[in-house]
């Protein structure tokens, strides 16, 4: 898993927030948007 988005892979606080990446805190999925 080299990048992953969560708004479509799994539930995020940030998911609603696009232009805005951050590190999950449960694994190596980050927000590219």
């Amino acid at each position: 898993m080299g990048r992953a988005a969560t708004r479509s892979s799994a539930p995020a606080p940030w998911s609603g927030r696009p232009g805005k990446k951050e590190p999950a805190p449960l694994g190596p999925i980050k927000v590219w948007e």
